[in-house]
């Protein structure tokens, strides 16, 4: 196994493991920002992966945000860590932990999408096109297992044959104007997300009179007409062929049994039209298998796999970009550290800088001296600049002082 020595070269950091814990520490575009939220991460991949948590702490060190670092020093933080992280992969990992997840998630999907609105609270072409995207959320957290998952405006706009910024607003609406989807954190371009309960008796009714379906998608399984299309809402049959949400509606309506003078975003004479003039019988248990006929005729796969394509190239773009934007950031951070090692350095030399204007002149001939003994960079600038603010000096002294220190110590050092 290939390791890395620390600066103590009496520990090894698995590479391995630095590299399954830098995703989960890297915070940009996450739903829950700061150190703590990432450790966690972290933690409970490495848990996940059966390394231990001092392994964990030590490629931390190596890998991690100077904020993530320090937090991880905190002996009690620490420790308070650990114990969350072991509590939750032990609950996510246990077989009933899992099944309690998806029980609970099937059965909000369930009661949401085949349930009408009150009349107004969001347009009707908007409400259908929310029911799909949380069908199709709904479906991935039954398989996951989990209680929370990352929805990002890219994956869903994959998943329903949408614009990411088409995508965006669905989700908005989902969050925001149906309450469907609480952040789990603070939104980010790639939010983590959880359902909502299910808050009326009429939706804790609905999910119980389709039971049935609730254990199938729990699951995993499409024995129910009405799991088979909540299933289908993201075919790309449906997201990259001719057929459309207007028509996976009408099936919902049928398998879910809601009455015609009921909408779920789509009215009874459209929803007729696209019944009368589908290719694909909806309400039955080959639903699926019908779909899959239909995308091969449409050529609705080969668009879903260049889509994906894409999609994956983007990815890894974004993953190019942020990975620049850490080198970058920690090549600044080192450059400050370095400065302010410098600046103590030079302090220790010359003593601390004198109030005094006179007195400044003269200690200006030691600071010089000891200035060239260390790079000139901008970080040290700065460094230098507010230590002499601070001592006192007026700003036009600091702008002579740093003025005269980059045409002696700056132009000889290039």
């Amino acid at each position: 196994m290939a390791v890395q020595f620390t600066d103590h070269h009496t520990a090894t950091v698995s590479t391995d493991l630095a590299g399954l814990l830098r995703p989960q520490l890297d915070v940009t575009g996450r739903a829950e920002q700061g150190p703590r939220p990432a450790l966690l991460r972290a933690l409970c991949a490495g848990l996940s992966a059966s390394h231990s948590t001092t392994a964990i702490r030590r490629a931390i060190a190596l890998v991690g945000s100077p904020e993530q670092i320090e937090l991880s020093s905190s002996r009690p933080a620490w420790s308070a860590l650990v114990r969350t992280a072991k509590a939750r992969v032990e609950d996510q990992s246990s077989d009933a932990g899992r099944d309690r997840n998806r029980l609970a998630t099937a059965r909000v999907t369930v009661a949401r999408c085949s349930s009408p609105l009150a009349g107004g609270t969001i347009s009707p072409r908007r409400e259908a096109m929310c029911r799909r995207a949380f069908a199709v959320i709904g479906v991935q957290l039954c398989t996951l297992g989990f209680d929370k998952v990352v929805v990002s405006s890219a994956w869903l706009g994959l998943q329903l044959g949408l614009t990411e910024d088409a995508a965006r607003l669905v989700i908005r609406s989902l969050v925001n104007d149906l309450r469907w989807l609480s952040p789990a954190g603070r939104r980010g371009r790639a939010g983590r997300y959880r359902f909502r309960t299910l808050e009326t008796e009429d939706l804790r009714q609905r999910a119980w009179l389709h039971s049935d379906t609730v254990n199938e998608l729990g699951a995993g399984t499409a024995d129910t007409a009405l799991a088979q299309v909540l299933m289908a809402a993201g075919h790309p049959a449906l997201s990259y062929g001719e057929l459309t949400t207007q028509l996976w509606i009408a099936w919902l309506h049928q398998a879910a049994g809601v009455p015609d003078d009921s909408t779920l975003g789509v009215s009874i004479k459209p929803r007729r039209s696209q019944l009368r003039r589908s290719p694909v019988t909806g309400g039955g248990l080959d639903l699926l298998d019908q779909l899959d006929e239909q995308a091969a005729r449409d050529s609705a796969f080969a668009a879903r796999d260049a889509a994906e394509a894409a999609f994956r190239q983007r990815a890894v773009e974004t993953a190019a970009r942020l990975a620049a934007h850490r080198a970058a950031s920690a090549e600044r951070y080192r450059l400050v550290k370095a400065a302010r090692a410098a600046v103590r350095a030079v302090i220790d030399t010359t003593g601390l800088p004198p109030a005094d204007r006179e007195d400044a002149r003269r200690w200006m001939g030691s600071l010089t001296a000891a200035v060239r003994e260390h790079p000139w960079t901008e970080q040290l600038a700065a460094e230098l600049r507010t230590t002499l603010t601070k001592r006192g000096w007026s700003e036009a002294m600091v702008d002579a002082a740093i003025q005269h220190l980059e045409r002696v110590v700056g132009s000889a050092a290039a």
